[in-house]
């Protein structure tokens, strides 16, 4: 069961997808797509409001959390057809995907993961902030 989820999670963020204008941006394929602002930068906040958008799909229920049934069943309705992903990739991967006794995982510990695993990975110099060099370079 573990091993199934290790290697679906990544599928499921990778193949995410959120609605209008926001989707295309987070479906360009880099860390840098998530620039909202425009100023070359991605910051914590424009992560963070990616890795929400992609939580809410997860979270079929709306209970506030997502369950092992929940990723599972989002992977294997969304896995196909979808463009790439800045937040993971199957090359980025998460580690130990932090859910508890319960089978559960938390926004904050989604966030979490994703922030310690992907953006703070992304942050060469640790300014807090993600340029245009470092989200090439940790597409490599």
């Amino acid at each position: 069961m573990r091993d199934t989820i290790r290697a679906i999670l990544p599928a499921v963020i990778f193949a995410t997808a959120a609605p209008g204008a926001a989707a295309e941006k987070i479906q360009a394929g880099s860390l840098a797509a998530l620039d909202r602002d425009g100023d070359g930068y991605v910051d914590r906040a424009e992560f963070r409001d990616a890795v929400r958008i992609r939580f809410s799909a997860i979270d079929s229920d709306r209970s506030g959390s997502i369950t092992r049934r929940e990723l599972r069943s989002y992977a294997f309705k969304h896995l196909l057809f979808k463009a790439r992903d800045p937040i993971l990739s199957l090359r980025h991967r998460p580690k130990n995907p932090p859910f508890d006794a319960n089978g559960e995982m938390s926004f904050n510990a989604f966030a979490h993961m994703l922030a310690t695993q992907r953006f703070d990975a992304a942050d060469t110099d640790h300014n807090g902030r993600v340029s245009r060099a470092e989200a090439r370079a940790a597409e490599r």
